[in-house]
């Protein structure tokens, strides 16, 4: 269930309007926005039970202000009882890349090709335990489970474009968080790419693709 994050993130009454919509304006435009409350009513309403697939605010880097079917609901007498949500994440320290395929990571640092994966002190752009941490905690106060979703890096030339892949990956095992890497083709964005040429049916994986690849093994058994 996806809104438009951007613009609903940046309005001060952003709790109140991911959960219960309302009118929303920027970019010289504006609209009455659907929160994700009147989403998840209008898909149980089909007598739909499947698993919803919930994000969180801010680009769905930051949980989720309030559980969807909570007294925080403008609507909560009559909505829909929560049942098989999964609320959900993305995170990229580095969210683009450059014109040569180098990581763009706004104003933060980027690392150099001769970087490696380091642990003390690491790095602003390998750091992923502060953004993921904060799940972990909305996930044990609410007891509702958590999937990141969505995690790439935007290049694919050196060995330490494995590094934040890498890390995600063992924050995520370590603290039992069930996860989904993007993206598998290459197109639009192919510097994101986990297989090499998946268009021209070449399926072996790049660098960040080999890392999603062994811990997809490790999860065989």
């Amino acid at each position: 269930m996806r809104s438009n994050q951007r613009l609903i993130s940046a309005s001060s009454h952003s709790a109140w309007m991911w959960l219960n919509g309302g009118a929303v304006t920027g970019d010289s435009i504006a609209w009455v926005a659907a929160g994700m409350q009147e989403m998840y009513n209008a898909v149980r309403g089909t007598g739909s039970t499947n698993l919803v697939f919930v994000e969180g605010n801010g680009w769905a880097n930051d949980p989720p202000p309030n559980l969807i079917s909570s007294p925080a609901s403008a609507t909560y007498a009559t909505d829909r009882p929560a049942s098989n949500i999964v609320y959900t994440l993305h995170l990229y320290t580095c969210p683009r890349f450059n014109v040569d395929g180098t990581p763009n990571c706004g104003g933060i640092t980027p690392p150099q090709p001769n970087d490696s994966c380091t642990i003390s002190p690491t790095p602003a752009w390998q750091n992923v335990g502060p953004t993921l941490q904060r799940w972990v905690d909305f996930r044990n106060a609410n007891g509702v489970p958590i999937m990141e979703d969505e995690f790439g890096w935007p290049s694919n030339d050196d060995p330490v474009d494995r590094c934040f892949m890498q890390s995600t990956i063992d924050f995520n095992e370590a603290n039992h968080i069930s996860w989904a890497a993007f993206h598998w083709v290459g197109w639009p964005e192919p510097n994101f790419g986990l297989t090499k040429n998946f268009d021209g049916g070449d399926f072996s994986p790049t660098i960040s693709g080999d890392v999603v690849k062994t811990g997809l093994a490790n999860n065989e058994t």
